[in-house]
Order: C-alpha cells, then structure tokens, then sequence
C-alpha cells in the first residue's frame, strides 16, 4: 500500500526546529546592534516592568514571570513567543515607556495562557493571529494598562473569544498582528 508523503516523512533540518510564523521578519541588513550596557538596560527594563506587574496585577505578574526574556532583535520586529520564552527586539522596547512595556509582557503572556497555540486548528495562520490579538488587546486596555501606539483595538470585540472573532475578520485584511507568535510543530506549512 502506497503511503502519501506528508511533512512528516521528512526529518526537519536543524535550521527548521523553530518556523516564525507573522510578517514581523527584520532582514539583517536592517538590524544594527547595540552594545552590551545598552542591551543590559532595556533586559532592567523589561524586570522592573515584570516586578511591578507582580505587585500591582498579581495573577498577570505570575504568568509574565513563567517566560524567561529573550533577546531576539536578528528577526523579530516587536516581540513573539512560542508558549516557552517571551522573545523581544531590544530596539522595540526601548522605544516604549514602562506602561507600553507591561501591555507588551502581558500580551505575550495571555497567547499563552489563553492556549492560543493549541487552539489554532487549521485556522490561517494571520487571520488566527489577529483574531487572538482582537481578543486580547481589549482585556487589557479594560485592565488599564496603555498600549503601545499602532496596536489594534477594536472595541467590538470586547467579551470575545479568538474563534468567534475569526469569522469576522476578512480575509484580505494586510492588518498585520502586535507580535509574531511561533509554532514549532509546523516546519514546512506555509499554507496555514
């Protein structure tokens, strides 16, 4: 009995064990680098901002603190995680103030509270990336935090899930997602 091949069949070469799934891709050429006491500062940055989300917001400092801060500045715009570390630009976060930075941290963390990830399906992967963001941005804006300028808030989606959210959204909308979001189960899908 003849097998159809399917991604499986082929073994991931090493480059492929993490896909960035988003259009948040920074070609090198564009990324300048910054010195170790200015990459030092903003990863001060981004503790203080987790510390003071421990005490003011507990149960959302509690999640932020599970992913461990990674630089990521070589292909990554904004920042992204894969359900295991919160991964940022270092420029990005400079740019913030520590009120943006929070909304940031939290966002991140409510992808994966929220099991965005498993909940996919065979969704599109930028429709379902928006419809999560549509769906997180306006909790945290009722939580009070302070977006950073550019992030979507479409207060019609207030009170809604990501899967009731995704059938609304147009299929040719170039919004494009807050942040990337990687899927390391999905190597060699483009399509999705």
């Amino acid at each position: 009995m003849d097998k159809y091949p399917t991604w499986q069949d082929d073994p991931p070469k090493p480059e492929q064990k993490v896909r960035v799934v988003g259009e948040d891709i920074v070609q090198p050429e564009q990324d300048e680098t910054l010195n170790t006491t200015e990459l030092e500062a903003i990863k001060n940055r981004l503790t203080k901002a987790r510390t003071q989300l421990m005490l003011d917001k507990p149960f959302l400092g509690n999640l932020v603190l599970r992913l461990p801060l990674v630089a990521a500045d070589s292909w990554c715009k904004t920042s992204a995680t894969d359900a295991k570390s919160f991964y940022y630009n270092p420029k990005f976060i400079a740019s913030l103030n520590n009120h943006q930075i929070k909304f940031v941290l939290i966002h991140e963390a409510l992808h994966c509270a929220l099991t965005h990830f498993a909940r996919r399906g065979n969704r599109t992967k930028h429709k379902w990336d928006l419809a999560c963001d549509f769906a997180i941005n306006p909790l945290l804006i009722k939580e009070g935090l302070h977006p950073p300028i550019d992030v979507p808030i479409f207060r019609q989606y207030e009170g809604m899930i990501a899967e009731e959210i995704y059938p609304m959204i147009d299929d040719n909308l170039d919004q494009e997602p807050m942040d990337q979001h990687l899927y390391d189960d999905q190597a060699n899908d483009d399509s999705k």
